[in-house]
């Protein structure tokens, strides 16, 4: 049996990001992520530069110095 990783192993062994979100983030696009808020959802628009995949999160730089680290989990949508 072969293993869920390979090739690039970062998109084979999830199954939450779908092909168009893949590209983006090989061709540096920018995207828009709607992240859960307990007062009111937060939307952050960027550029995901990093994966961390232990601790669950990834780091969406919006601009030279402003970057994030939004969990996984709370992220609600995700568009180009």
């Amino acid at each position: 049996m072969a293993s869920k990783l390979t090739a690039n192993g970062v998109y084979e062994g999830s199954r939450i990001i779908l092909p168009e979100h893949r590209e983006a983030y090989q061709e540096c696009r920018s995207i828009t992520l709607t992240v859960f808020n307990p007062f009111d959802d937060e939307e952050l628009r960027g550029v995901v530069t990093s994966i961390d995949k232990p601790n669950r999160r990834i780091k969406l730089v919006r601009g030279d110095e402003d970057y994030s680290w939004p969990k996984i989990e709370e992220i609600i949508k995700a568009s180009l």
